[in-house]
């Protein structure tokens, strides 16, 4: 009955003190992933239409922003000149879901991303990264 009141009463010391920690000391890595979730950009997206971009992309990017390709561009292969400042993805079936195709801005400089479509057509894009 004593080993019982006392495994109780540790247990009861341990759940205490584990809710008296101040959220600070609890949720670091949570806020650190809060902080960085409301920091997030969102995408540029610019739609192709048959073989060229339907309205004009922006000049300028942000280190961090994303660029994807929507509307007919099923088929495009993205490449670079300048892997140092973007990432490419190719987009398509990632097993239960298509992604598009596009890029990354990963540092600052003037970057140079092609898109080739399925047909031959290429597009360029010039864009300043901040």
């Amino acid at each position: 009955m004593k080993l019982r009141i006392l495994l109780v009463g540790l247990m009861l010391g341990l759940f205490v003190s584990a809710c008296s920690l101040t959220p600070a000391e609890n949720n670091t890595e949570s806020t650190e992933q809060n902080q960085a979730a409301t920091s997030a950009l969102p995408p540029i997206l610019v739609e192709i239409k048959g073989d060229e971009l339907a309205a004009q992309p922006p000049a300028t990017m942000k280190v961090g922003e994303a660029f994807v390709f929507a509307g007919e561009s099923a088929g495009w292969r993205i490449g670079t000149t300048t892997p140092e400042l973007v990432q490419v993805s190719q987009g398509g079936d990632q097993e239960t879901f298509t992604t598009n195709p596009g890029f990354i801005a990963t540092a600052a400089g003037a970057a140079v991303v092609t898109a080739t479509g399925p047909s031959g057509a290429t597009i360029t894009v010039n864009i300043t990264i901040e």
